[in-house]
């Protein structure tokens, strides 16, 4: 005998803070800055405003928090005109469609200004506690040969935030607008000077993040998650998790969009300028010492498949100085994001039992259920996408 789905689900286990779904569409997606959801929802007693921190349950199983972003009251003849069986009267359902974005959206879509994060910490100027010390030194000197005055030397030391690695930089970004973060990883990769203005907070927590060939994902909680790439998705042995029965298989082995990732920018190095002897003047140039640019190029590749010629996908960085190591990770991350995709799977069927499946914790890169009353009873699916193979990095590059 097998199994029967959808026979417990009923409107007091499936709702969204206590008023009862018509229908729901949730999206837990990896990529994408924050989940979203749609939902249609039995209210007699009134909606839900915008702004307001709901929970969807699923079949008595919380799937976690969200924002209410947009409520539309919809009436329409065919779908809400009804009469009600106990008094014969005959009205509208008072029925509320939801737009949600997951808890947390608010502040992780905020921007870095100065009405954010404060006119004292505007703009924010962060650099590594190593070069903020190299650049008070340089500054020291010039103060010495009188390039600069005192007042001057001062004014550089205050305007940079020192930070003792790109981990300080994100919790000191989700600290201004409040938005809880935990961290999976290291980060060990910092750029020397990072000036993120007019952006929004999870786009530059995601930059930060990727110098280590890291992520961060907006979880059900609200909470920002940062986690390691490829330890998350491109390490061998790990599966995808499946639903309780499989009505729907769909596997890809796709062309890579780009089989390299070139990443240009500039660093910054410590120069010695060597001392000349002039015979003219009969006088000896001492040289120097200070900080010096130079270009950076990194170009990292993926296994091509047969008859297949390079297609590079360009990254340029001109906001901030970087290294040769930091742009070997945002090369790596992007290429192994591309080859995992090309080679995912999707599955569906019956979403009973899989409501505790998130992205991060079951190696999926997306997640979308559905919920629909049908006039007798709820129908439940959910679809998982998720990677097939993985990637390695060795010395002499991809490995497969």
């Amino acid at each position: 005998m097998g199994q029967v789905f959808s026979r417990n689900l009923n409107g007091s286990n499936c709702h969204l803070s206590g008023q009862a779904f018509i229908s729901l569409q949730a999206t837990e997606d990896l990529n994408a800055d924050y989940d979203t959801a749609s939902a249609v929802c039995l209210a007699p007693n009134g909606p839900h405003s915008k702004g307001e921190i709901v929970q969807t349950v699923e079949g008595g199983v919380s799937t976690g928090y969200w924002h209410v972003d947009d409520v539309v009251r919809r009436r329409s003849g065919e779908r809400t005109w009804r009469t009600r069986c106990d008094t014969g009267a005959r009205g509208h359902l008072p029925l509320y469609e939801y737009r949600l974005r997951r808890s947390g959206w608010l502040a992780a879509r905020s921007t870095i200004s100065a009405a954010n994060i404060g006119p004292d910490n505007f703009p924010p100027r962060f650099c590594a506690q190593a070069s903020y010390d190299a650049m008070l030194q340089d500054a020291s000197q010039a103060a010495t040969r009188g390039e600069i005055t005192e007042w001057e030397y001062w004014g550089i030391g205050r305007g940079w935030r020192p930070v003792g690695g790109a981990a300080d930089v994100i919790r000191t970004l989700c600290g201004w607008v409040g938005l809880p973060v935990s961290f999976r990883c290291s980060l060990p990769v910092m750029a020397p000077e990072y000036q993120p203005v007019g952006t929004t907070i999870i786009a530059a927590c995601k930059e930060v993040a990727s110098w280590s060939g890291a992520s961060c994902y907006l979880n059900r909680n609200g909470t920002l998650v940062v986690y390691d790439w490829s330890d998350t998705y491109a390490r061998p042995g790990r599966t995808v998790p499946m639903p309780a029965a499989v009505l729907d298989e769909e596997l890809h082995d796709a062309i890579y969009q780009a089989n390299a990732v070139c990443i240009v920018g500039t660093e910054r190095y410590w120069k010695v300028t060597p001392g000349t002897w002039n015979d003219e003047t009969r006088t000896f140039d001492g040289g120097g010492f200070g900080w010096g640019t130079r270009a950076v190029e990194v170009t990292e590749y993926l296994a091509r498949a047969q008859n297949e010629l390079v297609v590079e996908e360009r990254i340029e960085i001109s906001d901030y100085v970087i290294t040769q190591e930091l742009a070997r990770n945002l090369a790596r991350e992007r290429l192994s994001r591309i080859a995992l995709e090309a080679g995912a799977g999707r599955w569906r069927g019956p979403a009973e039992g899989s409501q505790v499946l998130r992205p991060l914790d079951y190696h999926a890169f997306e997640l979308s259920r559905t919920l629909e009353w049908t006039g007798k009873f709820y129908r439940y699916e959910i679809e998982i996408l998720g990677p097939r193979s993985f990637v390695s990095w060795g010395d002499e590059g991809w490995d497969f």
